[in-house]
């Protein structure tokens, strides 16, 4: 497979049977080819790609701004059923953030946003291709120290449960702990995974001291036992 996202595992993970869950492995093999292209045609992407600039501005006028622009555009009598149901799903998780206080998801407002190479956020775990792709890394002073956080925004019809969020946020860490290795440390309060169906959010701190139960081996392991 060339890569498994979160979601994936989010999904086969709710999957009740072994064949079901099979089944999925099966269609995940078969839709492989598929999924840069699905990645681009994200369903959430208006309302990620929003409050991902309100997260890096500090700033929630550009979420009103986007409401009002996806308003707008329902006023068009000929779009189609399901382009209204985005557009009014878009706008749901818009609303939900725009009085939300994005300082709290951040160490400081004096945060270097870092660029990502694309190539290293595969992951192997139990020999699967693990998907890390956080919205941003970025780095910041504490107490005189050079340190590392990373937030990722998902988003997903009903949200996750915790120890799903818990998933993203265990591959995310994994992720800085590689790049970063002997460079900087990587600060677990600062890495965060942020549900933006049910505006929750959860750090890799509540991971380590085991306020959400680490659910990503279990799954991974289980998934590769069905896989061979």
């Amino acid at each position: 497979m060339k890569k498994i996202r979160i979601k994936d595992l989010v999904e086969f993970g709710r999957k009740t049977s072994e064949n079901t869950r099979k089944t999925f492995i099966r269609n995940l093999k078969d839709s492989v080819e598929k999924q840069d292209d699905a990645d681009a045609r994200n369903y959430w992407v208006r309302s990620e790609a929003t409050i991902k600039r309100a997260f890096r501005d500090d700033d929630t006028q550009c979420i009103s701004d986007k409401i009002d622009e996806l308003q707008d555009l329902l006023s068009d009598t000929s779009l189609h059923g399901g382009t209204i149901k985005q557009y009014n799903h878009n706008i749901s998780i818009l609303k939900r953030f725009e009085d939300f206080n994005f300082s709290t998801l951040r160490p400081s407002n004096d945060i270097k946003i870092l660029s990502q190479r694309n190539g290293n956020k595969i992951i192997p775990i139990f020999g699967l291709p693990i998907e890390s792709a956080p919205s941003y890394v970025y780095s910041f002073e504490n107490s005189g120290k050079k340190e590392i956080g990373a937030i990722w925004f998902v988003a997903k019809k009903n949200g996750f449960k915790d120890f799903e969020l818990g998933m993203f946020v265990d591959i995310l860490h994994r992720y800085l702990k590689i790049i970063f290795l002997g460079k900087c440390e990587v600060n677990s309060k600062f890495c965060i995974a942020v549900d933006l169906f049910n505006r929750t959010h959860l750090n890799y701190y509540q991971l380590e001291h085991k306020e959400v139960a680490k659910m990503l081996n279990p799954i991974v392991s289980k998934m590769k036992e069905l896989i061979l």
